[in-house]
């Protein structure tokens, strides 16, 4: 959007004079060539007799207000049938100043009424502004004065949110997410199961039993991760191996989550921490950090992909997408390109074999 004027130049005194009193010589009128006897206007360096001073356009005599552009002079209406200038909303000659919005023009009173507006103040947005993954539009100055929810990442606002709440381990949720939040461990657990159901359905064994799953604070989180903990990190896998008198492994897994997040967040967080369940009790190599990560993260991503695509669906398959961490990020678009349109198997095998 632009603010644009068409007065290129804007003459209101006109010089009547008497061309025997004011010069000795003779005058030519610039419209008709011919010499000026008596009274004449003098435009600038042009004279002309008084009745021929008219509109380039419509040809009639000009008033005192004009408009002249490339020594043409106009009645402002006309001006503005000649540049073309009407609102595109109203259809209307434009004689004032006026916006320009997408190559589009409008009066400044009639773009008040299709100018975009802050989702937040309720203000016109003009020039540049922010924008949300949900479409809602703000003025950028707004990112510094509301909290971003941990879980949608929109801003926490009465407009945007219906506000929202603070968790006592720091974190900030609006409450279209904490509507949907999940605290309570026996609904966790049924996160677990359907994660795992479907996850082995996909091709990927994931054991019944053996595997427990809490839901955590961030402060419980990070203390259970220890220097595996970082921002990003939502869930932890904590396996322990035993090795029985028969000279037999056997595998105990305790999953670690954020609680207090919408069920598809908890679920694709349980996908990732499934895969290092697979991981532990089936690859004997030792994988990198990011080929690990990279995995889980890919395994989260198939998940996510599997289930109805709803923008929260969509947001959380970007942000894995474009994560710009080496190892979470970086890691799952090299396992991705090297996976893509191939069977779940090969990737095993891979995990598994390597190369």
């Amino acid at each position: 959007m632009a603010i644009g004027s068409n007065y290129v130049r804007i003459l209101q005194l006109l010089l009547l004079l008497n061309a025997s009193i004011a010069f000795g010589q003779s005058i030519i009128c610039s419209s008709c060539n011919k010499e000026v006897e008596g009274d004449y206007l003098k435009i600038g360096n042009k004279y002309f007799h008084p009745d021929h001073f008219v509109c380039d356009y419509c040809k009639k005599l000009l008033p005192d207000r004009f408009m002249s552009d490339n020594s043409k002079y106009y009645h402002s209406e006309c001006y503005a049938e000649v540049k073309g200038l009407k609102c595109e909303y109203c259809k209307k000659i434009i004689a004032d100043e006026y916006m320009i919005s997408q190559n589009k023009k409008y009066h400044k009173r009639c773009y008040e009424q299709i100018s975009p507006k802050c989702r937040i103040c309720d203000k016109t947005l003009v020039g540049t502004f922010s924008v949300d993954y949900y479409g809602n539009k703000y003025h950028s100055y707004h990112e510094n004065e509301f909290p971003r929810c941990t879980c949608c990442h929109r801003l926490i606002s009465k407009s945007i949110t219906n506000g929202g709440r603070n968790y006592s381990d720091g974190r900030s949720i609006c409450n279209i997410c904490f509507s949907d939040a999940i605290f309570d461990q026996g609904r966790i657990s049924g996160l677990l199961e359907k994660v795992r159901s479907k996850l082995s359905s996909m091709g990927i064994p994931i054991p019944s039993s053996q595997i427990s799953i809490s839901g955590v604070s961030v402060t419980e989180l990070k203390r259970v991760a220890g220097d595996y903990f970082s921002d990003d990190v939502k869930g932890f896998c904590e396996t322990s191996i035993l090795t029985t008198n028969k000279n037999q492994t056997k595998y105990s897994h305790k999953i670690y989550i954020l609680n207090g997040l919408p069920a598809i967040n908890l679920e694709s967080i349980i996908a990732h921490e499934l895969l290092h369940v697979w991981i532990a009790q089936n690859t004997k190599r030792v994988l990198s950090k990011s080929v690990t990560e990279g995995s889980c993260n890919y395994v989260s991503y198939l998940y996510l992909v599997s289930q109805n695509s709803t923008l929260l669906v969509k947001q959380l398959i970007d942000k894995i997408e474009k994560d710009p961490s080496p190892v979470y990020g970086g890691g799952f678009r090299t396992i991705r390109n090297k996976f893509a349109n191939k069977s779940i198997s090969l990737f095993l095998s891979y995990l598994r074999n390597g190369e």
